[in-house]
């Protein structure tokens, strides 16, 4: 419960922090893009502040599962691989929705 009350969301908007600065360069892109997360109003127009809502909401519905089968299901020696294996492919999707192209919001209708 801890792990995605409080992590996911934190580590999320961390990622998407790094990866926004590791491509823009700027510090105030980085800082415009984490205020527009915590404002969070209509559509946005930065890449990360727009990604941020729809990972989070798919973390929820991808990792709660995983793991109650993990822990209830698969036995003690395969759980490791299990895990690694759909955090294989969670890292990919996250990756892809961060480096995505976002439509402005001055472009949408």
């Amino acid at each position: 419960v801890i792990d995605q009350a409080i992590a996911a969301p934190s580590l999320l908007a961390a990622f998407l922090a790094i990866t926004s600065f590791t491509r823009r360069g700027s510090i105030e892109d980085v800082k415009t893009s984490i205020r527009e997360v915590r404002i969070f109003k209509g559509f946005l127009t930065t890449n990360s502040a727009q990604n941020y809502a729809p990972i989070l909401i798919n973390n929820y519905r991808v990792w709660p599962i995983v793991n109650f089968a993990n822990f209830y299901y698969v036995p003690l020696h395969h759980r490791l691989l299990v895990g690694n294996t759909v955090s294989l492919f969670w890292n990919t999707y996250v990756s892809y929705m961060s480096n995505r192209k976002v439509k402005a919001a001055e472009n949408l209708p």
